[in-house]
């Protein structure tokens, strides 16, 4: 999955001042370990699936003075890169 390979470099990406990086700590709700599971709350990228019409995938990250344009620019060409590379 392109979200935990990259995991390193959206961090540098999507926490664009120190107070958001700074709450990327573990135990938090932020996305500190570069993991993902389903319907989980402590994980970087959470896959919810309980219903075929509520599908989705979150990336938990993002810091509040992240453009969310850019933000989510971000996820998918991570995403996308993961699926080319065939990680």
């Amino acid at each position: 999955m392109g979200l935990v390979h990259y995991h390193p470099a959206l961090a540098g990406l999507l926490a664009t001042t120190v107070n958001s990086y700074d709450r990327l700590n573990p135990g938090d709700l932020a996305g500190y370990w570069a993991n993902w599971a389903g319907d989980h709350r402590l994980v970087t990228t959470r896959t919810s699936s309980k219903l075929p019409k509520s599908v989705r995938l979150e990336h938990r990250m993002a810091g509040y003075a992240m453009n969310p344009y850019q933000a989510v620019v971000t996820v998918l060409q991570a995403a996308r890169l993961g699926y080319v590379n065939k990680l």
